[in-house]
């Protein structure tokens, strides 16, 4: 999935693995602003991607909230930033954010 923040404007894709099963980044972030970006695609517009980021990484080692008393499979986050500019939020904004 692609997360957006507009101040400082920055977007990165983040996958989320666990064992053989598909991503589910989308499941795992509760957002609820997406636009449509020419370019990237859906993209959730977030408030702080860094915190995104972490709560990632910490579900990947099993740390704070997302430890558990099972033994999680193997997890990997990967991260990737992305170009973006001031032109893809414009279309973002002028086209409106819709749930999805």
């Amino acid at each position: 999935m692609i997360l957006m923040q507009s101040n400082p404007l920055r977007a990165v894709e983040i996958e989320m693995y666990e064992d053989d099963f598909p991503d589910f980044s989308r499941d795992f972030f509760a957002v609820l602003h997406w636009a449509e970006i020419p370019g990237l695609g859906d993209v959730a517009l977030v408030d702080d991607i860094d915190y995104c980021i972490d709560q990632a990484r910490d579900w990947e080692n099993c740390r704070g909230d997302y430890c558990d008393d099972e033994t999680p499979g193997e997890r990997s986050v990967y991260v990737e930033e992305l170009p973006v500019n001031e032109r893809m939020l414009e279309d973002a904004i002028y086209r409106g954010i819709t749930s999805k």
